[in-house]
């Protein structure tokens, strides 16, 4: 499985003291910025996201222009796999495919489409026959991500034996959960958790194929640049498992 880094403004380490060509990244539009000037082609895997959430929660609107803008990132930074505009919640199923049309036929690219709860089994069926490449909103931040129980994941088999039978890729939007991921053979996945340590001193280790929170004293935790790198070695050491056993 290939592990991505979800990357905002902290991710800088990850560009300098790891070997981008075995990077996988996840970058939102909205923060495109902390590529720093990379080139997405020398990354091992590379995803890049609308931003759109991000970008209605500082305000912006979602409009002609700000899709224009997200077109002309993807084809000035030559982004193979970009996910759609995936706002069901604001703007209906029918606007968002407008919206993914729009940007594909601007592309030349098919686009990863991201299954909600709202789609229903219809609207999954339509995407693993169409798409090589779909997702799985998995975070748990939006009503509409927070359909899979935590201790019912029976649903899952039904999405990937379906995507496989269709020849379709699917990718675990937003999920860290360790023992799901284990258990179900994704072929993707992407976390933000692992800038915690920066924003709130949390300590991960990655061990026996799990990443771990460790409590540390409060001595510990002021040196966020140190603890963040720590983690980063951590999630780095996950990265290159997860390719390898999972």
């Amino acid at each position: 499985m290939l592990l991505h880094m979800a990357t905002d403004g902290l991710v800088g380490d990850f560009y300098t003291k790891f070997p981008k060509k075995e990077l996988n990244i996840l970058t939102s539009f909205e923060y495109k910025s902390s590529l720093m000037g990379n080139d997405v082609r020398e990354f091992n895997h590379f995803i890049a996201d609308s931003g759109a959430f991000t970008a209605m929660a500082s305000g912006k609107k979602i409009d002609d222009s700000y899709i224009d803008s997200y077109i002309e990132w993807i084809k000035g930074a030559h982004i193979d796999h970009f996910i759609e505009m995936d706002i069901d919640e604001i703007v209906g199923i029918d606007k968002v495919k407008q919206i993914r049309t729009r940007i594909e036929r601007a592309t030349g690219k098919q686009s990863i489409p991201v299954w909600h709860l709202g789609r229903k089994k219809e609207g999954w069926l339509d995407m693993v026959k169409n798409y090589p490449y779909v997702a799985l909103s998995l975070s748990g931040f939006t009503a509409s991500s927070k359909w899979l129980k935590a201790n019912d994941w029976k649903p899952l088999h039904y999405f990937l034996d379906t995507a496989a039978e269709n020849g379709s890729k699917v990718h675990a939007l937003g999920c860290t959960n360790w023992g799901l991921l284990r258990k179900f053979h994704f072929y993707s996945s992407d976390s933000s958790t692992w800038s915690l340590g920066e924003r709130y001193g949390t300590c991960f280790v990655f061990q026996d194929g799990v990443m771990k929170v460790v409590s540390l004293p409060k001595k510990f935790k002021k040196n966020k640049k140190t603890l963040g790198f720590h983690n980063k070695q951590q999630w780095f050491k996950a990265m290159q498992y997860a390719k390898i056993k999972m």
